[in-house]
């Protein structure tokens, strides 16, 4: 085989998965490569091998090689571009094979390297094992591969080797031998099991490790393709032997996963992956690849999908819920509108009545009465109005629209004037008062609850101040409302949201206790949060977001 098609041979065909554990060490990789890659150095400079290496090679031009295998590396995880790393690593391998350097040797240093991995591994992630475990296999993952593509060029160059000295020394036959047998060592060090199939013989070869993967000792297990097809689960059989055939036939890639019964486990999921050699006729005449145990990932792939089907019907179960418990609302909301209402009215008109037709003619406490009966009737009637809101406020549809947020705050704060007695209120607007992206009716119930209750809680004061304004340093827009009122203490700030919650009692304020759950259910229906801040006797300030508009966003 040529070198360009053995380095077509060896380019990765990497699933989403290994991806994602490659640039997850990749990653990880970049905090710590100085440390790794020093701690690395100081140990192969005592390296019987690598050591005089290091000595004749100068720190700059050595750093120079580092930076350049990092930068390479970069770009084949992080961008995909995998032939120049590759061609970089098969030219680290021909420069072993033609310096004579033992495949062993290398090998070692890929041990040393996971060795200095390792306590940076777990420092960096000692509490979380699942991303540990992916660095992890994305350690081995890169590993697999650098071993296969050095070995590959190192066994080019070493065969090349022996071949010019075999015409002088007989030896150089058994120095082919040890290759051999070297980088039969480094398969089986491998974490896959690796096959090699004759498609003209039928033989395979099954590495060690494959075997071991399933639970089988070399002699148990014959190198027959028959020996894989009678471990095939049968009702994988059929697939497997399809993507065998359009491998062989059209080149289709072979990334397969599929069942092997094992000696002692049962049936195991495996991945196996492959490659395909043809000569120059384009006729298929070796298929080689790899296998992996992906058992445990398929038990996790099954948890997940029973969770979601799990999720699935909560989620139905959920909305069928909501969906009575709306129809219940509905059905509350027509209660209160109409049945409530008809009763409240007859004892509002028949307590007046009763005033005006026995004027002069009732006992103090008589008429003291019907005057308690008529004012509760109203505070009755205010209560069923705001909790019709508060339904309203949740079933109404939102039309969001971009509007002048200052002569909104203005048009409320006027109409309040109007019903207002006393003394008057100072409204201190922001002129820098951005415009506003939401549903304009919904944003008046807000800021005529925020400003009424600012009015009304800053109506002792000798003189009521009222500010809006805006903070411009946040991610969403921030709106407040603050007064110089009587404020409240933060120790109950948690039931300020709540519907018929009051920090206050009725004879100091009236109130229904319902306008702020509105506030609270407005701005919650726009993406946004809503909260206090105060002290008592130093006025009160409300600070309510909004999810920014996109447009808005885009514009910067």
């Amino acid at each position: 085989m040529s070198y360009s098609n053995l380095l077509i041979n060896l380019k990765p065909s990497f699933s989403a998965g290994d991806m994602e554990a490659l640039q997850a060490f990749h990653s990880f990789y970049r905090k710590f490569q100085t440390q790794v890659t020093q701690d690395l150095r100081n140990t192969l400079s005592n390296h019987t091998i690598f050591g005089p290496i290091l000595k004749n090679q100068d720190l700059d031009t050595q750093l120079k090689e580092e930076q350049l295998s990092s930068e390479l590396q970069d770009a084949a995880i992080m961008k995909g571009e995998w032939e120049p790393y590759t061609r970089h690593l098969m030219r680290q391998g021909e420069a072993y094979g033609q310096m004579g350097l033992e495949f062993n040797d290398w090998y070692s240093v890929v041990k040393l390297f996971r060795e200095k991995l390792q306590p940076y591994l777990v420092e960096e992630y000692h509490g979380n094992v699942d991303h540990l475990l992916k660095v992890w296999n994305g350690v081995d993952k890169l590993l697999d591969y650098t071993m296969s593509s050095i070995a590959a060029a190192y066994m080019k160059a070493k065969n090349n080797r022996i071949l010019e000295e075999k015409a002088k020394t007989q030896t150089a036959l058994e120095e082919l031998q040890s290759i051999q047998e070297r980088f039969q060592l480094a398969i089986e060090g491998s974490s896959a099991g690796i096959w090699d199939w004759d498609i003209r013989t039928n033989e395979v070869f099954f590495a060690p490790r494959f075997k071991a993967l399933l639970g089988y000792e070399e002699h148990e297990f014959a190198n027959q393709f028959d020996s894989f097809a009678n471990a095939l689960h049968p009702r994988d059989k059929k697939y497997v032997f399809e993507k065998i055939n359009a491998t062989l036939e059209n080149d289709v890639p072979y990334d397969v996963t599929y069942r092997l019964k094992t000696k002692k486990r049962g049936y195991r999921w495996f991945l196996s992956r492959g490659k395909v050699l043809r000569n120059e006729e384009g006729k298929a005449y070796h298929m080689a690849g790899s296998i992996a145990d992906i058992t445990n990932a398929k038990k996790a792939e099954e948890e997940v999908k029973k969770l979601n089907a799990t999720l699935e019907q909560k989620v139905k179960e959920r909305t069928t819920d909501l969906q009575q418990t709306n129809e219940e609302l509905e059905s509350f909301s027509y209660t209160v509108s109409h049945d409530l209402r008809a009763p409240l009215r007859a004892i509002d008109g028949f307590s007046k009545v009763l005033v005006n037709k026995l004027d002069g003619k009732l006992e103090p406490d008589q008429l003291h009465y019907l005057e308690v009966i008529i004012e509760n009737v109203g505070k009755m009637g205010h209560l069923i109005d705001d909790l019709l809101a508060f339904s309203r406020m949740s079933r109404r549809e939102k039309r969001e629209v971009t509007f002048d947020t200052s002569q909104l705050v203005r048009e409320v704060f006027d109409d309040l004037m109007q019903i207002e007695d006393g003394k008057k209120t100072i409204l201190k607007l922001d002129k820098h008062l951005p415009p506003m992206f939401a549903d304009r009716d919904m944003m008046k119930h807000v800021f005529a609850n925020l400003l009424g209750n600012a009015v009304k809680f800053s109506g002792t004061r000798d003189e009521p101040l009222i500010e809006v304004g805006y903070q411009s340093d946040q991610e969403d827009p921030v709106y407040f409302v603050k007064d110089n009122g009587v404020g409240f203490d933060m120790n109950y700030a948690k039931k300020l949201f709540g519907i018929f919650q009051r920090l206050h009692s009725e004879d100091e304020f009236e109130g229904t206790g319902v306008g702020l759950a509105i506030v609270q259910r407005i701005i919650h229906r726009h993406g946004g949060k809503v909260w206090a801040l105060s002290e008592e006797g130093k006025g009160a300030i409300f600070y309510f977001s909004l999810k920014k508009n996109k447009k808005q966003n885009d514009k910067g």
